[in-house]
C-alpha cells in the first residue's frame, strides 16, 4: 500500500463513519471505492494521535548480549552468503561457508557491542520495548457533495458485515414470535380491555407502555411501524434493539423530522438534549439494549413521527407513526 504525506485539500468535508481501528476504516474505504465513489472525495483522518511505548521485558547484561548476538548473527549470515557466491569455482559451498562464518562472528561481535552499549547506559534504561503511533479513532471523511451517498453505502456495508449466523437468526425469529404472541394475548381480553398490538399496562396501573423494536430480522424497519394512544393518556415507549446494527428511537413533532435528522447527522446519530422538535429520544443503542422513554401527557390529537437518526437509516425505511386520538 503506497502512503504519502500530503496536505488535506481545503474543501468542506463530513465524517461519514468513525472506526476504532485503521483496518476497519480501510475496509470501509475499499467498499466505497468498489461502489464507484470518486477516489478524490475520500480521506481517512486519525483523531487523538498519541505516542505509545509498550514495555516488553526487563533488560540486563545477559538479555542485552543475547539480543545483540541474534541481531549480529542475522546480519553476518545475510552479508556472508551473497559474498560467497562470487567464488567462480564452488559458489554454493563458498556461500554456505561464509554464511556460517558470518553467523558466528556476527553473533560474537553483536553480543560484545550490545553489552558495551548497555554498560554505557548505567542502568538508565533497564527494559525492552516496542513503540509506535496510535489513534483513538479513524474517521472516514467525504466531501459534502457525496456525503449522503457515502453514508447510505456504509449502512449497507455495516449490514453485510453484521449478517447473523443461523443460531442468531433462529433466536430473532423466536423474539419476533414472542412479540406477536404478546400482541395476540393483549387482544384477547375483551372489548373493554383491548389495547393496541404490542401494548401493555405497567405494574403501577397508570402509565400505558407501547413496545417497539428494530426489526429482529435486520430489515431497516421499526416493528411495529404504527403505534396508537389516547389523548391525555400517561404513555411510555419501550424501545428495544435486538440486532447488531446500532439504532435509535426519536419521537418528533409533526413537521420537524428534517431538522431532527440534521441534528442527529451532525452528532453521529445521537440527538443532543434540548433539540427543537424532539418529544422523546433514546441514545444510539447497540445490540440487545433496551430503553424506556416517557412521553408527555399533553400531546394533542394528531400523528407524530418516530425515526431512527443513525445516518442513512431513515432513508432506508426506519420510520413510523404514533397516532394520538381523542378519547
Amino acid at each position: 500500500m503506497e502512503q504519502q504525506m500530503i496536505q488535506a485539500p481545503k474543501v468542506a468535508r463530513h465524517t461519514a463513519a468513525s472506526y476504532a481501528s485503521y483496518a476497519e476504516a480501510q475496509r470501509a474505504v475499499d467498499y466505497l471505492l468498489d461502489q464507484k465513489l470518486p477516489v478524490e472525495r475520500l480521506a481517512i483522518v486519525a483523531e487523538g494521535l498519541r505516542f505509545v511505548e509498550q514495555v516488553t521485558g526487563r533488560l540486563n547484561y545477559g538479555r542485552a548480549a543475547l539480543n545483540g548476538a541474534l541481531s549480529g548473527a542475522t546480519t553476518g549470515t545475510f552479508v556472508g552468503f551473497p559474498l560467497g557466491l562470487f567464488n567462480l569455482i564452488a559458489p554454493v559451498a563458498s556461500a554456505l561457508n561464509l554464511a556460517l562464518y558470518g553467523l558466528i562472528f556476527g553473533a560474537i561481535a553483536g553480543a560484545i557491542i550490545a553489552a558495551l552499549t548497555y554498560a554505557f547506559t548505567a542502568g538508565r534504561r533497564d527494559f525492552t520495548s516496542v513503540s509506535g503511533m496510535q489513534a483513538e479513532r479513524y474517521n472516514v471523511m467525504v466531501d459534502d457533495e457525496v456525503a449522503a451517498q457515502a453514508e447510505q453505502l456504509l449502512v449497507t456495508f455495516v449490514a453485510r458485515q453484521s449478517r447473523p449466523s443461523l443460531s442468531m437468526t433462529r433466536a430473532r425469529w423466536s423474539y419476533a414470535g414472542l412479540l406477536l404472541l404478546g400482541g395476540l394475548l393483549a387482544g384477547c381480553g375483551g372489548e373493554d380491555n383491548q389495547v393496541t398490538e404490542l401494548d401493555r399496562v405497567t405494574s403501577g396501573g397508570t402509565a400505558h407502555t407501547r413496545m417497539v423494536s428494530a426489526d429482529p430480522l435486520e430489515k431497516m424497519e421499526f416493528a411495529p411501524a404504527i403505534l396508537t394512544a389516547n389523548a391525555a393518556e400517561p404513555l411510555r415507549i419501550q424501545f428495544t434493539n435486538p440486532v447488531a446494527i446500532p439504532h435509535s428511537f426519536v419521537l418528533t413533532e409533526p413537521g420537524d423530522v428534517e431538522p431532527v435528522l440534521n441534528a442527529g447527522l451532525a452528532n453521529g446519530g445521537r440527538v443532543p438534549p434540548g433539540t427543537a422538535g424532539v418529544i422523546a429520544a433514546s441514545d444510539v443503542l447497540n445490540s440487545d439494549a433496551i430503553v424506556m422513554l416517557d412521553v408527555p401527557a399533553d400531546l394533542v390529537p394528531g400523528t407524530y413521527p418516530y425515526i431512527c437518526t443513525v445516518p442513512g437509516h431513515y432513508d432506508l425505511g426506519m420510520k413510523g407513526e404514533l397516532i394520538i386520538s381523542q378519547e
